[in-house]
């Protein structure tokens, strides 16, 4: 890669060069429990990161195709970032979750009071550990 590209991880994808690409984030690998890892969320490739592999397993003989996907170990120079937008993500989540099921509770749902109360506490969970975390600065040149 001859030029270098701002990127700026967001909770809902990847800012590159001020255009934002769909992804979402998972974490909990098989071999690293702190890897994070980045998913396409439609079939154009993420963009290359300096010592990162995408990964894509597709096969046009098959007609099986994936979305790219990028494992981020902790042990690299963007994980802080991608962790703080994987945070968020799940902060987002948890704030989904506490409004669908408020609408269940006040339809009558027998069992909305108690995943309200689960959702609530995962997201004062998320929040805590957001503050907890490094802030990036600015956004990284890759």
């Amino acid at each position: 890669m001859d030029k270098k590209m701002e990127l700026k991880m967001m909770w809902n994808g990847i800012k590159i060069e001020g255009k934002l690409k769909k992804a979402h984030y998972g974490k909990g690998a098989i071999h690293d429990p702190s890897e994070i890892t980045i998913y396409s969320d439609d079939y154009n490739p993420l963009p290359e990161i300096d010592g990162l592999v995408t990964l894509n397993d597709s096969d046009a003989m098959t007609d099986y195709f994936e979305t790219d996907r990028i494992r981020v170990p902790s042990t690299h120079p963007i994980y802080p970032d991608v962790l703080a937008a994987y945070t968020a993500q799940e902060v987002h989540r948890a704030k989904r979750s506490i409004k669908f099921y408020e609408r269940r509770k006040a339809r009558g749902c027998k069992y909305a009071e108690r995943y309200l109360a689960e959702a609530r506490e995962r997201l004062d969970t998320l929040t805590a550990h957001a503050r907890t975390q490094s802030k990036p600065k600015r956004e990284r040149r890759i």
